[in-house]
């Protein structure tokens, strides 16, 4: 046993396995570029302090900005005196990516609408985020475990017949995921990350013989 588990250890210095007992881990990784299918818009609408949600809503509600997309009310200050501070209330709005223009053209009517009436009203786009939706992104993970398990396997017996073992049978499995945003821009509005990058990881335990 004492043999066994020092040549495995002897290959910690790939990354990929490690050992414990009669067990080796081995961690798979793919990369899967998503589809953009929906975007998210950070919004403020500064008001003064007297303003409350309500009011808020009603003037911005050509937007299609509800209750359910408030994310916090702040303060913003619009003057040298620390007096002069607004309210900001910060929305995130999630749309169909197809109707991104579509959505930005009802924040462009509602600034008009806004001024014409003489409202104290501020409506700010100040970003973006572009994204696959949840399911998409279940979709393909459930789509690339049988590959990275192969993946595992094949790294996992490459290593353990490098250590003069024999690789066994699986005894666990987890995995995680992760996003990377690339930041794009455009004439509509402020720059914003597209997270359609995702990488999934699985971790296999192996027995060892």
């Amino acid at each position: 046993m004492r043999m066994r588990n020092f040549a495995v250890y002897g290959l910690l210095f790939s990354g990929l396995l490690y050992a414990q007992a009669d067990a080796i881990n081995v961690t798979a990784t793919k990369t899967v570029d998503l589809p953009p299918e929906e975007v998210t818009f950070n919004i403020a609408v500064v008001a003064d302090q007297d303003t409350t949600l309500d009011q808020v809503l009603q003037a911005v509600k050509e937007s299609g900005i509800a209750t359910k997309d408030l994310t916090g009310i702040g303060t913003q200050q619009f003057g040298p005196s620390p007096n002069q501070i607004r309210l900001a209330f910060q929305f995130a709005l999630t749309v169909p990516f197809s109707k991104f223009k579509d959505t930005l053209d009802k924040f462009a009517a509602v600034r008009r609408s806004l001024v014409a009436s003489g409202s104290s009203m501020e409506l700010q786009t100040y970003f973006m985020t572009i994204a696959a939706t949840d399911a998409t992104r279940e979709q393909a993970r459930q789509r690339a475990i049988p590959d990275l398990i192969e993946d595992a396997r094949k790294k996992g017996e490459l290593l353990a017949s490098a250590a003069g073992l024999s690789l066994g049978s699986i005894q666990g499995i987890s995995d995680f995921s992760s996003t990377t945003g690339t930041f794009v821009g455009g004439p509509f509005g402020p720059f914003g990350p597209a997270i359609l990058k995702t990488v999934f990881v699985l971790s296999v335990r192996f027995g060892i013989r």
